[in-house]
């Protein structure tokens, strides 16, 4: 009998081993796939449920600054309740997702710190509870920080200390001529870190600014600055002096800002017994008259602290000027560091701007019962241009900014500018504004020390939209997408096909 052997050519041999590598392959290549999938997955729900996150944003907008936690550390035995007013799925804007997450850092790492949002117009009967008084101005959009230690038995906030963050001092934005925003920040954690510092401190000392002689209203000329001492929790209200018989027993401290007339007779006895009398803390700033106006009686006050206002304008040599203005009365001045008021290490690097300045100076009855300290001065290329006629002016260095302390307990400083504070260099030269914000903060606190203060910088969302390419720009782009590119993926495509060619 005759077998039946059917060979097997070797070529169908090397095709069915190919296919069967290639199945395998595949197979592996489908479970490997599989695999990462499923990991995926898995990593996914397992972060999920631990709400792990990471802010990825290059100036930190989701994540509390170092001198807010250290600030909040110093408030973490006390209870904070904050709530926003508004509905959770009916933002005031989008903007607002930002402060909610950064309000989630609040509380992940304050347990004393508790977040609640609700709609105004659907809790009416809360709002009540939180506000039995209705003394709070608040609407839809703005924050109510309480001090929750305070909560009445009938589960009413009448004796809680509480403070609105208005929607308005959330955000910051700066325009050009066209109206193009080229800057819009972020200022919630700035807002809502002094709020807290607000209702956590037992005492808010208040700041008196003089009316009735010319002065502009410093809450509506200075308003960043009102903020700033606000967040730091210090109260600011205006001051009739004349209309009262003496300045109020409750006067931290009573500033003068830019009189274009004397203050009276009754005024001076009753500025000279508070400053006696109650150890006071006065601020004068005034800039240089255009008529001429001698402050006899002003001048009176300032001279027992040895103190005096020159009658003359201030103009700068060219490499201190600010160019913007082409003038040489609008400059910038260094502050001086000493080791009581400007401490920072570094003060000597703060550029503040000065505009249309007298000069100040100390007197020479000058007593071992006073402290002096030179806070600001102009360079030595400096001249001034007496205001009065008959009088010369003067060259040289010359004191912008001073201030001195009595043994009584009494503390007076003297500026010759408000421009360093004022709502238009914070509009204009943001970075200015802030030197000069931290020197003046830094006298007040000199003068009246308050539990916490708060210097948290704004946080920059945007930026100008714009995106400017250069044509060099253009040509690289144009290379890389119409010939690299698909060099890249052509030669691949024949590299793969070349080794499965020879499998």
């Amino acid at each position: 009998m005759k077998k039946n052997t059917k060979q097997v050519k070797p070529v169908n041999l090397a095709k069915k081993v190919a296919r069967m590598r290639n199945l395998k392959q595949g197979t592996g290549s489908i479970i490997l796939v599989a695999a990462v999938v499923a990991i995926a997955v898995v990593l996914n729900v397992f972060i999920g449920l631990l709400d792990i996150k990471f802010d990825m944003t290059s100036n930190d907008l989701y994540t509390l600054t170092e001198e807010n936690k250290e600030f909040l550390d110093q408030v973490k035995d006390t209870n904070i309740e904050i709530y926003g007013l508004f509905d959770v799925n009916s933002l005031p804007s989008s903007d607002y997702n930002l402060i909610m997450e950064l309000l989630e850092d609040y509380q992940a790492n304050y347990k004393n710190i508790k977040v609640t949002y609700l709609d105004p117009d659907k809790n009416p009967e809360f709002l009540t509870k939180l506000d039995p008084m209705g003394t709070l101005d608040y609407s839809t959009g703005d924050f109510i920080v309480v001090n929750g230690d305070g909560v009445d038995q009938d589960g009413s906030y009448y004796s809680a200390k509480k403070k609105v963050v208005k929607a308005t001092a959330l955000f910051y934005q700066e325009t050009d001529a066209t109206g193009v925003v080229y800057n819009y920040s972020m200022r919630a954690e700035q807002a809502i870190s002094g709020a807290i510092n607000y209702v956590a401190s037992e005492k808010t000392p208040t700041i008196y600014f003089l009316t009735g002689h010319g002065e502009p209203d410093f809450k509506k000329t200075f308003t960043y600055m009102v903020e700033q001492l606000d967040y730091s929790n210090y109260a600011v209200e205006a001051l009739d002096l004349v209309a009262v018989n003496q300045v109020p027993d409750d006067a931290a401290i009573v500033l003068v800002v830019n009189p274009t007339r004397d203050i009276s007779t009754d005024e001076k006895v009753k500025l000279n017994d508070y400053l006696k009398s109650n150890k006071g803390k006065m601020i004068v700033i005034c800039e240089a008259a255009s008529k001429g106006e001698e402050y006899n009686n002003l001048q009176s006050v300032l001279s027992a602290y040895n103190l005096s206002m020159n009658n003359d304008l201030i103009a700068e040599a060219a490499k201190y000027q600010v160019t913007e203005y082409n003038s040489a009365t609008v400059f910038r001045a260094t502050p001086n560091k000493d080791d009581q008021i400007l401490t920072a290490s570094n003060m000597n690097e703060y550029q503040l701007i000065f505009g249309f300045s007298r000069s100040i100076r100390f007197l020479s009855n000058y007593n071992q019962s006073l402290n002096q300290f030179e806070l600001l001065t102009t360079s030595a290329s400096a001249t001034s241009q007496a205001m009065v006629e008959g009088q010369n002016g003067s060259s040289g260095k010359m004191m912008l900014g001073a201030a001195v302390s009595a043994a009584s307990g009494s503390k007076v400083a003297l500026f010759g500018s408000s421009t360093f504070i004022s709502d238009f260099v914070c509009q204009n030269y943001t970075a200015n504004w802030m030197a000069g914000a931290v020197v003046f903060k830094a006298v007040v606190e000199w003068m009246v020390p308050v539990e916490n203060t708060i210097n948290i910088q704004a946080k920059v969302i945007h930026v100008d939209n714009n995106l400017y390419v250069s044509d060099i720009d253009v040509i690289i782009v144009g290379i890389v997408c119409v010939i690299i590119v698909p060099l890249i993926v052509i030669g691949a495509g024949v590299a793969v096909w070349m080794k499965r060619r020879n499998m």
